[in-house]
This record gives structure tokens, sequence and C-alpha cells, in this order.
């Protein structure tokens, strides 16, 4: 038995997009705490769920418009397109589910 302190693992992957979206990506952190999951299940608003997800999105490609770099925060994330987010969010949760070793 070991008795040295670790610390957890951050795992990450990048995700890619696709249809409109082709050509973006955005690396996203894939094992959030538990907190996370309970604040998610629990928020109410679109605004909640930007604050959410923003800390857990550690990089993307997306300018803004006018082709300066769109830093990863919650008021960034309310600008998507409705459907660029949603694609985004599901990229990111499938990329959760993937076997580790894939």
């Amino acid at each position: 038995m070991t008795t040295e302190k670790r610390r957890l693992p951050v795992r990450t992957a990048r995700v890619e997009l696709d249809g409109d979206y082709d050509g973006f990506y955005a690396v996203a952190r894939l094992n959030m705490p538990c907190s996370f999951f309970m604040a998610l299940a629990e928020s109410a608003s679109m605004a909640e769920r930007h604050a959410l997800w923003a800390p857990y999105i550690l990089e993307w490609n997306i300018l803004d418009d006018d082709g300066a770099d769109l830093p990863v925060s919650a008021e960034s994330l309310a600008a998507l397109p409705l459907d660029m987010f949603r694609m985004l969010i599901d990229k990111i949760n499938e990329a959760m589910e993937a076997p580790k070793n894939a």
C-alpha cells in the first residue's frame, strides 16, 4: 500500500465540429467533478449552463467578428449560434462516453 499523495488526472480531448461548422474545434476536459453534473442537472437557464461549461472548455479556434481570438467564457458561449453550442456540447459528451483507449 502506498502513502504517496496523488493529483487527480485531467482527461482532455479535442472535439471536431462538422456540417456548417466544419473546421472548428475545441479542447475540453472530459472528467469533470461530480459537482459539475449536479449543478448542470439543477440549472434552469442557458446562462447558467454557459457558466458551468466555460471552465471546462480549455481552448478553441473560434474568432470574433473582427477576426481576433474569441476567449472561452460564458459570454462567448452565449454568443455562439444555438446549433453550434449544442453541437459542441454533444461532441464533448460523445468524447466523454468513448472508451479511454479508443
